[in-house]
């Protein structure tokens, strides 16, 4: 709790951010151990089981939304300003086409590529070692 309570500090001080949306992305090892400890701690689970399913946040903790993210790496979280820190460049639009096989299946193809382009990079802040202190 204390790094995500820094990590807030740290943009809200060095980006002068307000930091009431922030979010964080952990991997699926750092969700299971922050809800062991929420729930050893015998803090109440937010109301965010439809979100869950949605978009993948499990909890809020120090006013910080927290996201499951298989694209972060176990021992790091980032914290960040959403829809600040950077924008989205698209590379290829939308795109679908169908593959028709009588009698047996149809497939649909949809692809989209694009970047991530960081705008405004006292918007992120990146915790190392939250796996440190466990085994």
């Amino acid at each position: 709790v204390d790094n995500l309570l820094e990590a807030s500090e740290l943009i809200a001080t060095n980006g002068n951010y307000d930091t009431n949306d922030l979010v964080c992305f952990v991997s699926p090892k750092d969700k299971r151990s922050i809800m062991n400890y929420l729930h050893d701690k015998g803090a109440q689970y937010n109301q965010l089981g439809e979100d869950i399913a949605r978009n993948g946040a499990i909890a809020k903790v120090a006013g910080i939304t927290l996201i499951e993210s298989n694209s972060v790496t176990t021992s790091f979280a980032l914290v960040l300003k959403p829809k600040v820190c950077a924008t989205y460049k698209e590379l290829v639009s939308l795109r679908s086409t169908t593959i028709n096989d009588p009698y047996k299946s149809l497939k649909i193809r949809v692809v989209e590529e694009g970047v991530v382009e960081l705008t405004d990079p006292l918007a992120i802040c990146l915790i190392k070692g939250t796996q440190s202190a466990s085994a």
